[in-house]
């Protein structure tokens, strides 16, 4: 019998011998029901039970129950996140992303962002976690935390999050910037960090984020001391569930630096830097990771330079699943929310207004002053605040 299934028999005869009052019993009805019940509720009302009891509590930590929600989860309408920081406190929202929610439901929340935790994210949502530097795991749905342990190493590090639909398991990929060596720690099992020592490339890391399609996990990377003309530039995938890795040429048409990494129709797209005033995007879609094969496409992009209140400052931050890019706000310096989304392949934009979430009454409620917290500060420079394609997570432990 492994661990799970012993944890499994604890939990049936915990609830077959619950009667420590004259409440209902609960022991006629199985564990995979209660489970199943459980699955098909949101998170918050997850972290609601937890105070319920020990026994209901111990349901979050079960890999077999994590898993069960996760598929359940990702069987539901994705969700954009918009979050950002107001002296030590953290606000975030939950905005609906597909356009058949009217009027849109709106779920907001607040949290101590805790001092010693860095705040800038290096990860897309990557199926309900957030990587922080500082090597912190960030889980919305749950409002928690969950600070990593640092390996020893006294090289410069760069960390990426990645997911395996198949296992339903999250990993962190540790790779040393100058030797190419990697660790990885898989959340959720009581692991420590484990060393690959097969099937490593030589490759320098650079640039960080990388991303996550469909269980593998692309980031770039380079031969030699630094980046530059004279060296080779390759994409590094790795296969999150077998920890494989493989070296893929970017197009010879491409050039450094490459800007974003990006899912597009189910593959990795590349974009390449174009002048800031073009309305047009070029991406490099890979077809063949094997035999290096890419295919170019120029996306003709809706000018999106709008001068009405709220819609100016728009920044690209990602793609949704059906294929929309996403334009949104990165200053929080009106009441509303704006969002753009473009469809390439219809050539139309829809748009999305959430008016007045940032305004007076959002003021008052948590005590802010527009000018000296939110005013017309940038919230992350240089990093997403706007995370797309967001699917709710119980793993919050390791």
């Amino acid at each position: 019998m492994n661990e799970h299934q012993e944890k499994r028999r604890k939990i049936q005869t915990a609830i077959t011998h619950d009667d420590d009052d004259d409440r209902p019993q609960i022991n006629h009805i199985p564990l995979d029901l209660i489970w199943e019940i459980l699955s098909r509720l949101p998170a918050k009302s997850i972290v609601r039970h937890l105070c319920v009891s020990k026994l209901w509590s111990s349901y979050t930590k079960h890999q077999s129950f994590i898993k069960l929600f996760a598929t359940r989860s990702s069987e539901r309408p994705p969700r954009i996140l918009l979050t950002f920081l107001a002296g030590s406190k953290r606000f975030v929202f939950s905005i609906p992303q597909e356009d058949s929610f009217y009027p849109p439901e709106v779920e907001s929340y607040q949290m101590t962002n805790p001092q010693d935790y860095k705040s800038v994210p290096l990860s897309e949502c990557v199926h309900g976690l957030v990587l922080l530097d500082g090597l912190v795991i960030w889980n919305p749905s749950m409002r928690r935390f969950l600070k990593l342990p640092k390996p020893k190493t006294s090289c410069e590090r760069m960390y990426l999050l990645g997911y395996d639909p198949l296992e339903s398991k999250h990993k962190v990929l540790q790779l040393e910037n100058t030797t190419g060596h990697a660790k990885v720690l898989t959340l959720g099992t009581q692991e420590k960090w484990r060393t690959i020592t097969k099937g490593i490339t030589s490759d320098s890391p650079f640039g960080g984020g990388g991303r996550c399609i469909n269980g593998i996990l692309y980031y770039s990377a380079f031969l030699g001391s630094t980046p530059g003309d004279d060296f080779e530039i390759f994409i590094v995938s790795f296969h999150v569930r077998s920890e494989k890795f493989n070296r893929i040429k970017i197009p010879k048409y491409s050039y450094f630096p490459i800007e974003l990494l990006l899912p597009y129709e189910g593959s990795l797209a590349l974009v390449i830097p174009s002048n800031i005033t073009s309305d047009s995007v070029d991406l490099y879609i890979l077809k063949d990771a094997d035999g290096h094969e890419w295919m170019r496409k120029t996306l003709h992009v809706p000018s999106h330079r709008d001068k009405r209140e709220g819609r100016s400052f728009l920044r690209f931050h990602g793609v949704t699943a059906v294929g929309e890019l996403i334009f949104a706000t990165s200053y929080v310096s009106s009441e509303s929310l704006y969002i753009l989304y473009f469809d390439p392949r219809r050539n139309s934009i829809r748009e999305a207004l959430f008016e007045g979430i940032f305004g007076d009454e959002f003021l008052r409620r948590y005590g802010l002053s527009k000018g000296r917290d939110i005013g017309h500060s940038v919230v992350f420079p240089n990093h997403s605040v706007v995370f797309p394609n967001h699917m709710e997570s119980l793993v919050c432990s390791l």
